[in-house]
């Protein structure tokens, strides 16, 4: 069972080989229609080509022609089939050489379809002066059997290691491609007991501070000789005393030693020149080394973790504690989600089975809450004024803002707000802030800012419509709110009137028709003011005057009949004035035009007497519109 070192194996060839040729024969019946052309050349220079030829062929239908060369030209140095070499009675073998400098031979055989005969074409190679053949250069193909321990059983002299059983080696040799030459010779092995080396072992880790040597030659496993043996130091040294003396103090173990922190002990156990080994590998833990989260920033009020990403070297198992300023936290390796409440140094005491420890740290800075602080122009102001909001926060602070009002209105990154309500009422403000690290800040305020429901002003007019022979009119108040202040203005032709009572009475001016613009401005107790706004109608009868009679002598006295109206609308005006036997005597559109007695479309003028007239009239004001008739009489 024990190995004895290395061999190589050497072979070749020795004196001549036994035979010149190399035959490798081919012996079939051949085909029916057959047209089979094929050449053969020999694998080295100087080798020649020879077909042997045995068997039948049927005369006169089948033919085989050998050539020399590598192609079937020219005459043939063997003909068969065609009458001259009897072609149905079995021929004994008949060998041709070729002299053709190539060495080839090519032979051609055609057969019909009927009648086939067993023919054997046997081709060898060899070397017509018989020239030794020896092992050196290429083209020989060696096979060692079995393959067992042999790095190439391919090769001239492959190398057996770690022969571990008596056994006998056979070496075949042949010219590559002519298995026929080959010659065989053997080798026989056998195997010289050796002495047991133990098996090999590699320990669990010692701790670097043991406090006892350790005995090498006890730790290998098995059964150890230790007669004939020698132990190899891992510096390559030779241990001189006796075997099973050898210790190991692992205190003395550096990084300086070549070997640092593996120690290989080699048993070596030998006889003569064969030898055997085990060893023994001792590790030395090396001292611990870990790596923990990088020191980083956090937001005040939010966790992190802290976390041991590697243990290293040193013995495991390991022990961990988190402590801040000598105070301990927690002992897990992984401190997760943990909410620290100051800046400082996060450290983590990691302890081997050796008893060794180191404290890495990770420095957190807790990054303090900015301050949220808004202002307002103003606190409270009358519906619908804007409210002016700016944040008073330090920019540096923060990225970004992010506002909210109760009454559902948002704002990003606007440092300054003018708010507008469509009600009034009291309103909370919301104030987000986030800085550059997404650190958020907020804060609401309620009932933060007011906008004050503002009085209404209304009135109610006695009248809308009122006479200029009657104008006075009395005011009814309207109003709602909490009203502390009444206004009122009143038009008066070009001039203005005021009262402070709460439902006054006004008279407009007597007999001067017109709209007037009346005006009621209330104030409630917190200042705020509304208006309302409104027109009563001054109206002067609807009043036109005709006289009865007039004397166009020509005097310049009294001499023209023509209307007078204080409202006419001069858009719509019509009179007609008859004489007694109805006939038109004068007609117009024009309240403008004078009637001075002529006689409508003639030069002469009308006779004294009476005349009737009717008119069409019509308010310009009201657009009252009337039909009167008189009489006027002429008289010169």
């Amino acid at each position: 069972q024990y190995a004895c070192g290395n061999l190589t194996l050497e072979g070749g060839f020795v004196g001549t080989v036994s035979c010149t040729q190399c035959q490798e024969g081919v012996s079939a019946q051949y085909p029916p229609n057959a047209n089979i052309t094929q050449t053969f050349c020999p694998d080295q220079a100087g080798y020649n080509m020879a077909i042997t030829v045995s068997g039948q062929i049927e005369n006169n239908w089948d033919y085989l022609n050998i050539y020399e060369g590598n192609t079937a030209t020219g005459t043939p140095i063997f003909t068969w089939g065609d009458g001259t070499v009897p072609g149905n009675i079995a021929q004994p073998g008949q060998q041709f050489i070729s002299s053709d400098p190539s060495g080839c031979l090519t032979y051609t055989l055609t057969s019909d379809g009927i009648v086939q005969y067993a023919m054997a074409i046997e081709v060898t190679a060899f070397s017509p002066l018989g020239d030794e053949i020896t092992a050196v250069g290429a083209g020989y193909t060696f096979e060692w059997t079995p393959p067992l321990y042999l790095d190439d059983p391919s090769a001239l002299q492959p190398a057996a290691s770690n022969v571990a059983q008596a056994l006998t080696y056979t070496l075949l040799g042949y010219p590559t491609g002519h298995i026929g030459c080959s010659s065989t010779d053997q080798m026989d092995i056998t195997i010289s007991p050796l002495g047991d080396p133990g098996l090999s072992t590699a320990p669990p880790t010692f701790c670097d501070n043991l406090a006892a040597p350790i005995n090498v030659f006890n730790l290998l496993g098995g059964n150890p000789s230790n007669v004939n043996d020698s132990w190899i130091m891992p510096d390559g040294t030779t241990f001189a005393g006796i075997s099973t003396d050898l210790t190991f103090d692992v205190t003395t173990a550096s990084p300086a030693d070549a070997t640092y922190p593996t120690y290989v002990f080699t048993h070596e156990v030998s006889l003569g020149t064969c030898s055997t080994q085990a060893t023994v590998t001792i590790d030395v833990s090396e001292p611990l080394t870990a790596t923990v989260t990088a020191d980083h920033e956090i937001c005040d009020d939010a966790e992190t973790d802290l976390e041991v990403l590697t243990t290293n070297e040193g013995l495991a198992p390991y022990f961990y504690q988190w402590s801040f300023n000598g105070t301990n936290i927690a002992g897990v390796e992984d401190l997760m989600s943990y909410l620290p409440n100051a800046t400082g140094d996060y450290c983590v005491t990691i302890t081997d089975a050796c008893s060794h420890n180191i404290q890495p740290c990770v420095h957190i800075d807790v990054r303090p809450k900015a301050p949220v602080t808004i202002e307002a122009l103003t606190y409270a102001q009358c519906w619908p004024d804007p409210f002016n909001l700016s944040i008073t926060t330090d920019p540096a602070l923060y990225q970004d803002s992010y506002w909210e009002i109760s009454s559902g209105q948002t704002f990003m990154n606007m440092p300054n707000l003018n708010l507008l309500f469509e009600n009034p009422g009291d309103y909370d403000v919301s104030l987000t802030l986030e800085d550059d690290l997404g650190c958020i800040y907020d804060t609401i305020i309620y009932n933060f800012i007011e906008s004050y429901d503002p009085p209404t002003a209304g009135y109610l007019a006695s009248e809308d419509e009122v006479s200029s022979f009657d104008p006075i009119v009395s005011f009814t108040n309207m109003s709602e709110g909490d009203i502390v202040t009444y206004n009122w203005t009143f038009d008066n032709a070009n001039d203005q009137y005021y009262s402070e009572e709460t439902e006054p009475t006004f008279t407009f001016p007597f007999g001067l028709g017109g709209i007037y613009e009346v005006e009621l401005q209330v104030i409630d107790v917190n200042g705020c003011i509304d208006v309302a706004t409104g027109n009563v109608e001054v109206q002067e009868p609807f009043l036109f005057f005709i006289p009865t009679g007039f004397t166009p002598n020509g005097d310049n006295i009294n001499d023209a009949l023509q209307i007078v109206s204080n409202d006419l609308d001069e858009a719509v005006f019509e009179m007609t004035i008859f004489n007694r036997w109805g006939q038109t005597v004068f007609h117009t559109n024009d309240p403008h035009m004078p009637w001075m007695g002529q006689q409508m479309d003639s030069e002469y003028y009308v006779p004294n007497g009476v005349y009737m007239w009717n008119a069409t009239v019509r308010s310009k004001a009201t657009g009252e519109k009337k039909e009167i008739n008189g009489t006027i009489t002429i008289t010169r």
